[in-house]
């Protein structure tokens, strides 16, 4: 919650998180605990739909979508997750962001190589009409074995025109393999500055 706080952000999706709160408004995870979208500074979440590995809720105007796919899960276990996760945001008709860490590579997000896993979730994003917000070379994940990019941002048209300064926040400790990414989503009701979210593995278990 530090760099919640220090960066002011409003929007947050945490992907494994320690701890998810019952009963608090301001927080939706999905049927499992993997992953969590927090806001703050009086925002509000509404119509939480909870899947597994996925949980989607309407925060204003924008419909957010946090995912997280374990690394050991099949192939077949993600493109079945992706699936459900799509036929679930056929029920809306809002501008969607999705934020997730999908354990998967492709070109198209800055990975060097493609995998199974990959194609699947680009076939997915695809069909949604998604464009890809990735921006850059820099690794969204660190370890022993070696850097990769498989922390992902999704956004409908409409919301990714209004997407600037996607970063990956290399410099900033995370206690994580996975490093944190940030960017803003210009609000159309008000005028002050864009409110930054954040879409990052901040409480690995």
């Amino acid at each position: 919650m530090q760099h919640i706080a220090e960066w002011a952000v409003n929007v947050a999706v945490v992907s494994e998180p320690y701890w998810i709160p019952t009963n608090r408004e301001n927080w939706a995870s999905d049927r499992l605990g993997l992953v969590a979208i927090i806001v703050s500074g009086g925002l509000q979440l509404e119509k939480k739909v909870k899947g597994d590995g996925y949980v989607i809720t309407k925060c204003g105007e924008i419909l957010l979508v946090g995912i997280y796919s374990p690394p050991n899960a099949t192939a077949a276990t993600l493109e079945a997750s992706l699936d459900r996760l799509s036929a679930d945001l056929q029920r809306f008709t809002l501008p969607t962001l999705i934020c997730g860490d999908f354990n998967a590579k492709s070109p198209a997000w800055g990975s060097r190589v493609s995998d199974v896993r990959g194609g699947i979730v680009l076939e997915c994003a695809t069909a949604l009409g998604l464009a890809i917000l990735n921006r850059g070379t820099v690794p969204t994940c660190v370890r022993p074995q070696g850097k990769s990019r498989v922390d992902i941002t999704f956004a409908s048209p409409a919301v990714a025109s209004r997407v600037s300064g996607w970063t990956v926040r290399a410099e900033a400790e995370s206690l994580s393999e996975h490093r944190y990414i940030t960017f803003q989503v210009a609000d159309t009701y008000r005028t002050a500055a864009p409110n930054p979210f954040a879409s990052t593995a901040l409480f690995p278990r």
